[in-house]
């Protein structure tokens, strides 16, 4: 058993990284592969993450050498920004043997004391913002972007000495009572509010995306800073992230809460694109034959008229609220957002309605009556603290 490491951009060693994720997860009906575009979205050296983490990416082979079987991988990083930045151990894979996972994570505890880090959290990847937790085992069919990985791993995170610190679930809803929910959380809410009339909700302009992202990233950075997980990230490496996200976007389902002219809370929810982007795969083996780039654009065509016509099952995903500038108690903005969503149902019409990583203290939760969800899945983060020597 060999570990391999980079600490720079090394494409031949990030294809043998994915190789072995690649192989794990293949036929899975949800698995879309990993990609080295993704990867070198984060770490190559011209990525706005560049100047944000300092990492090492590690790989346990069988042999010596880099081509000989791989058995596990590991990326560890911490922030540069963050006041007391907790080791990030994320894109972890590995085989059952604890060993292997062990041989990862001493390595992981060696760096977390030489760059600062007190704390070791996994599975976070690089990044809040990125993705973080892991699936408990059972739960319902996967979606786009949900963490899963293999039921075994939870043992082996225990058997290197990391215990959960935090839990988060996703809930199907009961729709038509949630429509009925929504139209008396609107009524009662509007009728006792004195600042409802200057609370109103607006659709996520599309066709001037970059400045709505600015908006989202403002937003998404004052009010989820005091979550536990949350480290500072700049607008260039929030765009990284989710600039694809235009591509998802449905013009009615996302929103922006205004409190007079100022922006004080969002709602982001889209319709689940994974079998369109499974259609997309298949489609681009069917195209072989064509140029790349033209095989290319037409699949990209195609997917995004797919993904507009899209309604099988909405996510409701990202929900947060700010305090506005001049300290008012902001009342109504649950009953903005709850009409909105109640008419986009109503208009769309989808299959499952999914409420996507609630965690337990959210004051999200007021939304939804819990008579009317049902646990789908439940995930963890799992934590330790960093040995003196």
């Amino acid at each position: 058993m060999h570990v391999h490491s980079a600490r720079a951009w090394d494409e031949r060693f990030f294809a043998r990284f994915s190789d072995l994720r690649n192989s794990f997860y293949e036929g899975e009906p949800w698995f879309l592969g990993e990609s080295l575009e993704e990867l070198r979205k984060v770490f190559h050296p011209l990525s706005p993450f560049a100047e944000l983490l300092t990492w090492e990416a590690l790989l346990v082979t069988e042999g010596p050498s880099l081509d000989s079987r791989p058995l596990g991988r590991l990326i560890v990083s911490a922030n540069r920004k963050a006041t007391s930045p907790a080791l990030s151990c994320g894109w972890f894979e590995c085989t059952p043997d604890t060993a292997v996972a062990q041989a990862l994570f001493a390595r992981a505890e060696q760096r977390a004391r030489e760059w600062g880090c007190r704390v070791m959290k996994t599975p976070l990847q690089a990044h809040f913002f990125l993705s973080y937790r892991i699936k408990l085992p059972g739960g319902g069919a996967p979606f786009y972007g949900e963490p899963i990985y293999k039921d075994y791993y939870h043992r082996l995170f225990a058997d290197c000495g990391f215990a959960a610190t935090d839990t988060w679930d996703t809930t199907l809803l009961d729709t038509p009572k949630t429509y009925a929910n929504f139209r008396s959380i609107k009524d009662a809410v509007g009728k006792r509010s004195r600042h409802s009339k200057k609370v109103r909700v607006r659709y996520i302009r599309l066709h001037d995306w970059e400045r709505e992202l600015r908006t989202v990233h403002d937003l998404f950075v004052r009010s989820y800073s005091c979550m536990p997980e949350y480290e500072p990230i700049p607008f260039e490496a929030f765009r990284v992230l989710y600039d694809d996200f235009r591509y998802f976007a449905h013009p009615f389902a996302s929103y922006i809460v205004e409190y007079g002219d100022e922006p004080v809370g969002f709602c982001i929810c889209y319709f689940d694109p994974l079998h369109v982007l499974r259609a997309r795969a298949e489609r681009t083996r069917q195209l072989g034959f064509l140029p790349s780039k033209v095989r290319g654009r037409l699949v990209d065509l195609e997917s995004i008229v797919r993904q507009r016509l899209n309604t099988k099952r909405l996510l409701i995903s990202y929900v947060g609220r700010i305090t506005p500038s001049d300290g008012s108690e902001v009342k109504g903005i649950q009953a903005r957002v709850s009409r909105r969503i109640w008419l986009l149902l109503r208009l769309a019409r989808p299959e499952e309605v999914l409420v996507t990583y609630t965690a337990r203290r959210s004051e999200s939760r007021k939304s939804f009556n819990d008579e009317y969800r049902t646990l789908v899945s439940q995930y963890v983060l799992y934590g330790k603290e960093v040995a003196s020597s």
